[in-house]
């Protein structure tokens, strides 16, 4: 069930549920990499859908926008004609200047493929061309998730939002990178950041992707990891630097994962980490994530109880939820502490002198404390989440009742 607080959240079925497009697109991969028996087909359609949103815009500074807006186009296989609409929902008073479609993974940018026209009556409305075409090579790159749409406006000409072009079984991650997100306790930039951006094909395996650098680190190494957040795994993809801008680092041409690893990325159990010659066990560290998931990381100090308890010892709660189902999984992992427990409440007032009622006590797994497996959230515990009433308290034998503690 999908959480009051996430109304916006939409999951696709990758399994089971679209048996006839399955093996429209396994006909479809028997025919070779230029798709020129195409042609030959009777005339199936896709629909490929796109979310437009500025993180997707893909800009040295990052684009604020509260617009928002949705593409549906239909491709016909059968001739390659594309036909379409872009809706535009604008927040502010900047006027759409453009809207194309344009070539590009998530994360790339690319040369324009079709200029879109407003419509006549509702100029939130903007429309593909008549008889629009594809090239089989176009076709192609639209299918594997290539072609994103893009719409600059007044204020933002290089774009304010942009939304990648999706089917049934394809996905975008678009997730931040940071020091906050690393397991370790070591001194880091928290200055420094970056973007993931992830096109993933639940149905081949196929990924593409990159990570571009916010701020300035000079990368040694960026990497994909197996790991929920919190927890450290093998390493699984080493990215390459771009020839042409060394802010970013891109996954290799070709890469396919394996079933049980799309699987860990469906459940949030993968992250990239970037190592520098500063900061050689890591600079930052981004988890992979669908967008019905929300992952938080939280600070833990005596400073955050009430009363506050002065005590050099320090601590990060890793929280990822499905807002879907309310599955949550946490890890809290701690330094210059030997926790005697660690548990999840939820107080009765926002400033949390009042404890109130006890929701989870975190069980022990050696270096770190985690929430019992298959934890689930009920709605007042998940809407109560960025209410300051749901608390982490880890207590020692020194401190019964708490010595750092850290809100979700």
């Amino acid at each position: 069930m999908v959480r009051e607080s996430y109304p916006f959240l939409y999951r696709r079925s990758y399994r089971g549920q679209y048996a006839l497009l399955a093996l429209l697109l396994w006909s479809i991969s028997g025919c070779g990499n230029d798709l020129s028996d195409l042609n030959t087909l009777s005339g199936p359609s896709v629909e490929m859908v796109a979310l437009l949103s500025a993180d997707q815009v893909v800009s040295p500074v990052p684009v604020t926008s509260d617009s928002e807006g949705e593409a549906r186009l239909i491709v016909n296989l059968g001739n390659n004609t594309i036909t379409g609409q872009v809706s535009i929902q604008q927040q502010g008073s900047a006027a759409v200047e453009q809207v194309q479609l344009r070539r590009g993974f998530g994360g790339r940018n690319g040369a324009v493929v079709l200029d879109l026209s407003p419509d006549t009556l509702d100029p939130s409305i903007w429309h593909l061309p008549d008889n629009s075409v594809l090239g089989n090579a176009d076709m192609e790159l639209l299918l594997r998730s290539g072609m994103h749409v893009l719409v600059t406006t007044t204020s933002h000409r290089n774009g304010e939002l942009r939304g990648q072009l999706l089917q049934w079984d394809q996905e975008l991650l678009v997730n931040p990178l940071s020091s906050d997100q690393l397991v370790n306790f070591n001194d880091t930039d928290n200055s420094v950041s970056a973007m993931s951006y992830l096109s993933a094909d639940f149905f081949t395996g196929e990924v593409q992707g990159n990570i571009r650098l916010l701020t300035d680190v000079s990368p040694t190494q960026v990497s994909m990891h197996v790991g929920l957040a919190g927890t450290e795994g093998e390493e699984i993809v080493r990215y390459e630097p771009d020839s042409a801008d060394s802010r970013v680092w891109s996954i290799p041409a070709n890469t396919v994962l394996d079933s049980e690893t799309l699987q860990r990325l469906e459940d949030a159990q993968l992250y990239v980490q970037v190592m520098s010659a500063d900061y050689p066990q890591g600079a930052i560290r981004g988890q992979l994530y669908l967008p019905y998931y929300v992952v938080r990381v939280t600070s833990l100090s005596g400073q955050n109880l009430a009363p506050q308890v002065s005590s050099p010892a320090s601590g990060k709660a890793f929280v990822t939820i499905n807002a879907y189902d309310g599955v949550t999984q946490a890890i809290v992992r701690v330094s210059g502490i030997s926790p005697g427990n660690v548990i999840l409440f939820r107080a009765n007032n926002a400033n949390r002198t009042e404890r109130g009622r006890l929701l989870f006590t975190l069980e022990s797994q050696g270096d770190y404390w985690q929430l019992p497996l298959g934890t689930e959230f009920t709605d007042e515990e998940f809407n109560d989440i960025g209410k300051g009433r749901l608390f982490f308290i880890a207590s020692s034998p020194a401190y019964p009742m708490g010595e750092i503690g850290g809100m979700l």
